[in-house]
């Protein structure tokens, strides 16, 4: 991860409704957006997945991504590796229940995570109270300004802030 960085997006993991979530990217390498139909999109445009779809359109194999998992939590930050999603395509990604071992939350994009100074996997990033005016909050997906990444990355490799992750012994 050593490449200057290009673009930089932050993609919103939704660990309250899928506990483990990103354990599972972590592991699988990849990170999932997911949406309804080409109908709603065409139909609600404007709204937070037309911009996720928008931002989608410009993105591309090597750009950096941070997962935000909620509740000023970040996972580490990655670059693309592959970058093939359609409108018709839904990779598993995660487990649901243990009766469903096979989810279907989004579009695969295939990433490679960094791997120095970073927490390890039972680990994440809290980011503290006095940084919380930054640009983690808004959810779904959305391009990050060098800058702001600069500064997330400083919080991700402090180990001051990484906090037990107890949702990856739930995945």
């Amino acid at each position: 991860m050593g490449a200057p960085v290009t673009q930089c997006w932050i993609v919103f993991c939704p660990e309250k409704r899928h506990p483990g979530l990103w354990g599972c990217w972590r592991d699988g390498n990849c990170v999932a957006i997911g949406w309804p139909t080409r109908k709603y999109f065409e139909a609600r445009e404007k709204d937070g997945w037309g911009m996720a779809r928008s931002c989608l359109e410009r993105m591309k194999g090597g750009d950096v991504v941070v997962p935000y998992l909620g509740d000023f939590r970040l996972g580490i930050p990655g670059r693309i590796k592959a970058f093939h999603v359609e409108d018709h395509e839904w990779h598993p990604t995660t487990s649901i229940t243990k009766s469903r071992p096979k989810g279907d939350l989004g579009r695969r994009i295939d990433v490679e995570w960094r791997k120095e100074g970073v927490p390890d996997p039972d680990k994440i990033v809290h980011i503290p109270k006095t940084a919380r005016n930054g640009p983690v909050t808004r959810p779904t997906l959305r391009s990050l300004k060098p800058e702001h990444y600069e500064d997330l990355l400083g919080y991700i490799l402090n180990s001051a802030n990484w906090i037990d992750y107890p949702e990856r012994h739930r995945a």
